[in-house]
């Protein structure tokens, strides 16, 4: 691909999805921190449908909201694809011929014809009791979950630097809220 598509590609299709990706997760955050949280864990949708509470319905609104950025995010580069590629058939049968890309020294589940080396049980209870490599330790790690921890861990302390401060315990308290001295908004604020 020449670099002026990478460029191109790059802020048409990754920088916007990573910002709506980012702005999702940062509200997504909030709004849990913010709703589920106040009533003591108890999902505000439940306690609002019997009457709990006065006005969870903007709970409700926050939740489609959400929904539908998170529907976008996960279907913007589908909607980019046909609608740049919108008559060319040509196009879109190269896209069905390509194959998919075969990783060497990985089998597929259940084809019986994979050789692992070891040719009898005894062969692979010694592997087993033979001292552990780095790597096959390290390939024990669920990627997926401790990249998922981290950024829930990273989203929640955000939360807590933006709408909370540090009390003389250490402990994070909400910010004091203010009435505003006026309804009148300038243009430029």
């Amino acid at each position: 691909m020449p670099l002026h598509w990478k460029i191109i590609n790059l802020f048409v299709i990754i920088i916007p999805k990573l910002l709506l990706w980012w702005l999702t997760a940062q509200s997504g955050t909030t709004f849990l921190m913010e709703r589920v949280g106040k009533h003591r864990g108890f999902h505000p949708l439940l306690l609002g449908a019997r009457g709990g509470f006065a006005g969870e319905t903007s709970a409700i609104d926050n939740m489609v909201v959400n929904s539908v950025a998170l529907a976008f995010i996960l279907q913007i580069d589908e909607l980019l694809c046909s609608e740049l590629m919108p008559g060319s058939e040509t196009t879109k049968t190269l896209l069905d011929m390509v194959q998919d890309y075969e990783l060497h020294g990985y089998t597929e589940a259940g084809d019986g014809d994979e050789d692992d080396g070891f040719h009898s049980g005894q062969d692979y209870e010694k592997h087993l009791d033979a001292d552990w490599s780095w790597y096959e330790i390290m390939s024990l790690v669920p990627y997926k979950l401790v990249v998922v921890l981290l950024f829930t861990m990273l989203f929640v302390r955000l939360y807590y630097w933006t709408h909370c401060v540090q009390n003389e315990d250490g402990g994070y308290v909400s910010r004091e809220m203010r009435h505003p001295l006026t309804t009148h908004f300038s243009f430029l604020c």
